[in-house]
């Protein structure tokens, strides 16, 4: 599996649940809202636009892109402001 971020691109899940780990701390669940602005899927090929707020950080505009095989994600894109 590979994550590619503006920052850093992750391969593996070890690593790509080490980003997680960091990312998760920005957003505590407690205090942070999120919208979902729009999701398009087209075969194994998923696309997220969204928003969201917590007191660490505000995305403005953010967006993942997933690559889907056999119900896992094997390719992910992330990009946000």
């Amino acid at each position: 599996a590979v994550l590619i971020t503006p920052d850093t691109t992750y391969v593996g899940s070890a690593a790509i649940r080490k980003g997680f780990e960091g990312a998760f701390q920005m957003f505590p669940k407690d205090s942070t809202t999120y919208q979902v602005v729009k999701t398009v899927i087209k075969n194994d090929l998923a696309y997220v636009i969204w928003s969201s707020k917590s007191p660490k950080l505000a995305l403005t505009y953010a967006t993942d892109s997933f690559i889907i095989q056999d119900g896992k994600i094997i390719r992910q894109t992330y990009a946000g402001h």
